[in-house]
């Protein structure tokens, strides 16, 4: 094969410098147009590659015509290969697509075996065999992210309905709930955390007194209205939020734990241990919490209107802003604790201590400090205590 170097690129005809169509040079000697067109010509210039006739084949060598006819077989076994190559990768993605299909729902159908089964088995009349149910179906949670919500309102439900019965009474019930159901609220109590969107954990009049929960029990914005958690283990839960109104938590143990604008309004709390937890901005007006320990609480803005803390033990407290009006918190203990902008209009505080208590900008209209501690007192003078609350010869300043 070879290259006519007389072949004239197209659209062109004669030689450079010739005159054109209207008698001007193609070369345009006299001016830059005509350069420009005879540089935008050459750069245009295409050659075509000339087939040999058969007598030039025939004249070629022996040698030489074996090499084009290997060069020919050779590109055409390439042009066989790579599509070859092309379809054996297509082939390939299609198969692999397909086996992750089938593997997908081959495990999704194993998940929906696995969680009929086990849901079959909460139905069973021995609690072994609901305890076991209940760790299998947390286990199908933890490999089915889709499945989890529907799980913990299965189990949730499953609580509810093998709880302690309304007919027995409180002299006869056991000091834990049984196996199954403590499995069911364990396992609840440590469930991923529900998306946004998740309806509430309904957990409404539950009796499960003396229920151990892990540590850092995930109930943020349960409902649990009127449950009977009495002797309950809660220290470190996540409870932010909750509805725990008329909620029985007698001699519960809630150190630590997280009720940041929970509602405990109406709650029994008599004798609970709640060192350092967090009741800010917490509801718990007519609350019960007579001899309860809140030691280093953090109780800022909460509204506590009518609460009774008889006794209680608010040693180190955080009250700022806090309502404690009409409170009652006779014999309670406040030292060090931090009053500044609380209410106590009307508020009972006869034989309280209050030493070193900070009141600055506390409202003490009509607030009984008869027999009161307020000895050490910070942020309000003794005149000013006379002045807006009640007090007596037995007042200490």
């Amino acid at each position: 094969m070879s290259v006519d170097d007389n072949d004239q690129p197209e659209g062109s005809q004669g030689t450079e410098g010739s005159p054109g169509p209207h008698g001007e040079s193609r070369h345009g000697d006299g001016g830059p147009r005509g350069a420009n067109a005879a540089g935008r010509r050459r750069g245009r210039r295409r050659y075509r590659v000339k087939v040999p006739t058969r007598e030039e084949l025939d004249a070629l060598p022996p040698e030489k015509r074996l090499e084009l006819i290997s060069q020919a077989r050779v590109a055409r076994h390439q042009v066989f290969t790579t599509a070859g190559l092309v379809l054996t990768v297509l082939l390939t993605a299609i198969g692999l697509y397909i086996t992750q299909k089938t593997l997908v729902s081959t495990q999704q159908g194993q998940i929906t075996d696995r969680y009929t089964k086990a849901v079959e088995q909460l139905g069973s009349d021995k609690r072994e065999v609901r305890a076991a149910a209940v760790y299998a179906l947390e286990r199908v949670a933890r490999d089915s992210a889709r499945d989890r919500a529907a799980i913990r309102d299965v189990l949730a439900a499953f609580v509810r309905e093998h709880d302690l019965p309304p007919t027995i009474k409180a002299s006869e019930w056991i000091v834990n709930p049984d196996i199954d159901v403590d499995a069911a609220l364990t396992v609840l109590a440590r469930r991923p955390a529900d998306p946004k969107d998740a309806p509430q954990l309904n957990l409404r009049v539950i009796r499960v007194p003396g229920m151990v929960f892990p540590p850092g029990a995930r109930l943020g914005l349960a409902n649990l209205e009127l449950a009977d958690l009495h002797g309950a283990r809660l220290s470190h839960a996540d409870l932010i939020g909750a509805h725990l109104i008329g909620a029985w938590l007698s001699n519960a143990d809630l150190d630590e734990a997280n009720l940041f604008h929970a509602n405990v309004s109406g709650a029994k709390l008599r004798d609970a241990r709640m060192s350092g937890v967090n009741l800010a901005r917490g509801i718990m007006s007519s609350a019960v919490m007579d001899h309860v320990f809140l030691q280093e609480a953090d109780l800022r803005e909460a509204d506590m209107w009518r609460t009774s803390l008889r006794g209680a033990d608010l040693v180190l407290a955080d009250l700022r802003k806090a309502n404690l009006r009409e409170v009652d918190l006779r014999e309670a203990r406040l030292g060090e604790a931090n009053l500044e902008g609380v209410d106590l209009r009307e508020a009972r505080l006869e034989k309280a201590s209050l030493l070193g208590v900070h009141l600055q900008g506390a409202d003490l209209r009509g607030a009984d400090l008869r027999g009161a501690d307020l000895r050490g007192m910070k942020g309000v003078t003794a005149e000013v205590v006379r002045r807006t609350a009640r007090t007596d010869a037995s007042t200490l300043f």
